[in-house]
C-alpha cells in the first residue's frame, strides 16, 4: 500500500508541474539505444527563425530521484531562463536511478552506456531542432555534475561549456581532446559530495576533492596557476582561472555554510542558474581539432593519449611525440604550443599523452626526486609502448620519431633520449633541463633547447629546492656535448629576428646541440608574437633533418662499438661503498633483464632492472635505497641478474 502511495504522489508531482508551467508542456521522447529504452524530456521556448541555430543546453539530474529529466528542470528553474535567454533544453533520463559518471558507477549502473546515450541525444536534438553545434552546453547537480563533466572529458570535441553543482568529476581515464570551460558550485557542509572527497569501499565509488578536479581542469584547458577573485553582490567569494589562450575558463566559487543544495538568490545569496548561464553563453566551440582520444592498459593502469593522423595517402610519416607540463594535460599542451597546427601543416602524425595523476598532480617520472613523486611509473615503458602502438595501427616512418615537451614534459623528452636513443630521432626541449642522473644513451641525440633567461620556476642558473634540484642548464648542456662528442666550442646563430643561438656540431654530423636563451622569456613556450621566435617553428625545423637508421646495433658507447660475446655480471664498484656504487653487465643477445638486490635472508628490496634489452653493456647505479626509497642498513648485499637462463650473483657491501 506504502509503495503504491509513493507511485500515486510520484505521478501527482508530474501533473503539478506540468500544470505550473502552463502552456509550457514538456514532451517526452524516447528512442531504443543499446538495447534499452531510452527517454528524454525537451524545452523549446517560442522562437524566431534564425539560421545560426539556438543553443542547446543539456540538463543532468542528480541520483535517487524518480522523476529525473524533470526534476532538473524545476531544481535549475530552466524553463523561465530558457524562455527570457532563447536557448533549447534536454534533460536525458539515467536509465537507473543514477549516472554512469565513472569510478563505483560502473558498477552501480551495470556498465551502462550513458555517454553514448546522451550523445546520441545531442544528435537526435541537432536532427530535429535548430540547435547551433558551436553553443551545446553542460549542466548538472550532484551524480548529474559527475555525469555531465564524464561528458565534457569525453566529448570535449562536442562540447562548449559546463556549469555543474554540487558534484565532482569521478571519471578516471581524463582525457579530452580540446578545452572546455568550468563553472563549478560547491557548499563547503555538503554532506553527500564533501568538498574535501570521500571514498566508499563497498560501492568502489572514489569522490576525489573539489580542488583536484579544478587542477585537473586548469591542466588541460592551460589556465593561469593563479586565480583572480569574483565577489558577488552578497559577499560570495569565487575564483577564475583564466585560460592563456581566452577559451577555457574554470570557475570555482566555494559557499560556506552550504550543503546538496542549488543555490538561490534568496539563499545563500547567489542564483547559480543566472551565474551559469552568463558564463556558458559566451562560450563558443571550435570544432576541428581532428583528433582521437585513445587509451590501453600498461603495467596494470589505463594510460590515454590524443592522436592527429593526416590524410592516409601519404605514405610513411614522422611521428612527433609532444609531453605536457607538470600539472598539465595533452589537451592543455595544445592550447599554447601550436603543436597540433604544426603537425596538420606539416603532415606529420601527432601523440600526445598524459602523465598519469600523482599525489603531486600530473607528473612524467623523469628521473631524480620524481622518481618517489610519481611513485616510480615506468612511463619510458609507457613510451616505448605507445610508440609500438602507434607503428601497429598508423603508417609511421620509423627512422622519424621525434620527442618534445615542455617543463616537467622537457625533462620526460631528455629522459626518453638516454633510454630509448635506438628509436628517438631528435628531441627539442623547452623551459627545463635533464634531471635524469645516470644518461647513458646507445647512440647520439640531437638536441635543440630553449630556454628563458627570467625563468624562475627552473631557472637558468638551476635551483635547490626543498624536494627537488634542477641543474643548471649549462650543465645539462655539457653532459650531452659530451655524450653526443660534440665541439667545446660553439658556433653562434642568429634567426631573422635577431634572437641569438649556441650550436655545438658533433664530429659525425648525428648529434648536434643548439641552444636559445631568450632574456625576457619566462616560463613559457615561446611564441613569435611575444618574443619574436616560434619554439614550435625552430624545434620542427631542426628535428625533420635527423634521422635515426633503421639498421642500428643496439650496443652502448662504453661497450666500445662492439657487441658482447659472452654474459657476464662485473663486480660493483666501489665496494664496499656509501652512498651508491655503479653495476655493470653485458648481454650477447637480446633478453629479458631483472636486476634485483637481496638481502641476506633472501628477500628481494630492490629491483634495479625488469625490463628486454637489446645485445650490449649496461651500467646501472644504485642508491642503497629499497624500493620505497629509504635507505637500507649496512650491511651484506646481494645483486642478481636473470637474463634468460643466464644467472648471475655478486656480494656488495653497504657501509653508514
Amino acid at each position: 500500500m506504502q509503495t503504491k502511495t509513493w507511485i500515486f504522489i510520484i505521478i501527482l508531482i508530474g501533473f503539478i508541474f506540468q500544470f505550473a508551467c502552463g502552456q509550457d508542456l514538456v514532451p517526452e521522447f524516447q528512442f531504443v539505444y543499446d538495447d534499452s529504452v531510452r527517454s528524454y524530456y525537451v524545452y523549446e521556448p517560442e522562437l524566431e527563425p534564425n539560421p545560426d541555430g539556438y543553443p542547446l543546453v543539456i540538463g543532468f539530474h542528480g541520483g535517487g530521484t524518480t522523476l529525473k529529466g524533470l526534476s532538473f528542470i524545476g531544481t535549475a528553474f530552466l524553463i523561465p531562463k530558457a524562455k527570457t535567454e532563447k536557448f533549447i533544453v534536454a534533460c536525458p533520463n539515467s536509465y537507473t536511478l543514477f549516472w554512469n559518471a565513472g569510478s563505483g558507477y560502473e558498477m552501480m549502473c551495470h556498465g551502462i552506456d550513458d555517454v553514448g546515450f546522451v550523445s546520441a541525444v545531442i544528435d537526435s536534438m541537432i536532427k530535429n531542432y535548430n540547435i547551433d553545434t558551436s553553443r551545446i552546453y553542460l549542466m548538472g547537480h550532484s551524480n548529474g555534475s559527475m555525469m555531465a563533466y564524464r561528458m565534457a572529458a569525453e566529448l570535449s570535441d562536442r562540447i562548449a561549456g559546463l556549469a555543474v553543482n554540487s558534484g565532482q568529476m569521478v571519471y578516471e581515464y581524463f582525457n579530452p581532446t580540446s578545452p572546455v570551460p568550468i563553472l563549478h558550485f560547491h557548499g563547503l557542509e555538503d554532506d553527500k559530495c564533501a568538498y574535501d572527497g570521500a571514498s566508499n569501499e563497498d560501492s568502489m565509488l572514489v569522490i576525489p576533492p573539489v580542488e583536484t578536479v579544478m587542477e585537473m581542469w586548469r591542466g588541460a584547458n592551460n589556465c593561469s596557476a593563479k586565480p583572480d577573485t569574483i565577489l558577488n553582490q552578497n559577499g560570495i567569494l569565487g575564483r577564475k582561472w583564466s585560460a592563456l589562450s581566452g577559451y577555457g575558463d574554470v570557475i570555482l566559487y566555494r559557499i560556506e555554510n552550504w550543503g546538496h543544495s542549488w543555490p538561490r538568490s534568496n539563499d545563500p545569496g547567489i542564483n547559480a542558474t543566472d551565474v551559469m548561464w552568463d558564463f556558458l553563453k559566451v562560450q563558443l566551440k571550435n570544432t576541428t581539432t581532428n583528433l582521437e582520444a585513445k587509451q590501453f592498459m600498461y603495467d596494470g593502469k589505463m594510460r590515454t593519449y590524443l592522436v592527429y593522423d593526416p590524410p592516409a595517402n601519404l605514405g610513411a610519416r614522422s611521428l612527433l611525440i609532444g609531453l605536457h607540463c607538470h600539472t598539465g594535460t595533452a589537451a592543455g599542451l595544445l592550447t599554447y604550443t601550436d603543436l597540433l597546427q604544426k603537425v596538420k601543416d606539416e603532415n606529420v602524425i601527432g601523440v600526445f599523452p598524459n602523465a598519469l595523476m600523482q599525489p603531486i598532480g600530473t607528473a612524467w617520472n623523469v628521473g631524480s626526486s620524481f622518481e618517489q613523486f610519481t611513485l616510480e611509473t615506468d612511463d619510458v615503458g609507457f613510451i616505448s609502448a605507445l610508440i609500438d602502438t602507434m607503428i601497429k595501427n598508423y603508417n609511421v616512418d620509423t627512422t622519424r620519431i621525434y620527442a618534445t615537451g615542455h617543463s616537467n614534459g622537457s625533462m620526460m623528452s631528455y629522459r626518453l633520449a638516454a633510454e630509448l636513443s635506438d628509436r628517438i630521432a631528435a628531441i627539442g626541449c623547452v623551459a627545463a633541463p635533464m634531471l635524469y642522473e645516470f644518461p647513458n644513451p646507445e647512440f647520439s641525440v640531437p638536441i635543440i633547447h630553449f630556454h628563458g633567461l627570467s625563468d624562475t620556476t627552473c631557472p637558468y642558473e638551476g635551483i635547490v629546492k626543498p624536494h627537488v634540484t634542477i641543474p643548471p642548464v649549462d650543465s645539462c648542456m655539457a653532459t650531452w656535448r659530451e655524450l653526443n662528442g660534440c665541439s667545446e666550442t660553439p658556433e653562434i646563430i642568429m634567426d631573422e629576428n635577431g634572437i641569438i643561438g649556441k650550436k655545438w656540431p658533433s664530429s659525425d654530423g648525428k648529434g648536434d646541440i643548439i641552444l636559445y636563451t631568450i632574456e625576457s622569456c619566462m616560463h613559457d613556450w615561446p611564441v613569435e608574437e611575444k618574443y619574436g621566435i616560434s619554439a614550435t617553428d625552430v624545434i620542427w625545423d631542426f628535428m625533420k633533418l635527423h634521422t635515426r637508421s633503421r639498421n642500428i646495433t643496439n650496443v652502448k658507447k662504453d661497450d666500445h662499438h662492439s657487441i658482447p660475446k659472452n654474459f657476464k655480471l662485473s663486480q660493483n664498484y666501489p665496494n664496499p661503498f656509501n652512498p651508491s656504487t655503479t653495476l655493470q653487465y653485458q648481454l650477447p643477445t637480446h633478453q629479458h633483464v631483472r636486476l634485483d638486490v637481496y638481502n641476506v635472508i633472501g628477500q628481494v628490496i630492490r629491483t634495479l632492472v625488469n625490463a628486454q634489452q637489446d645485445a650490449g653493456a649496461y651500467t646501472v647505479h644504485w642508491d642503497g635505497c629499497d624500493n620505497v626509497r629509504n635507505i637500507v642498513a649496512s650491511g651484506i648485499y646481494l645483486i642478481r641478474i636473470q637474463a634468460g637462463n643466464f644467472i648471475a650473483t655478486k656480494k656488495m657491501v653497504f657501509l653508514q
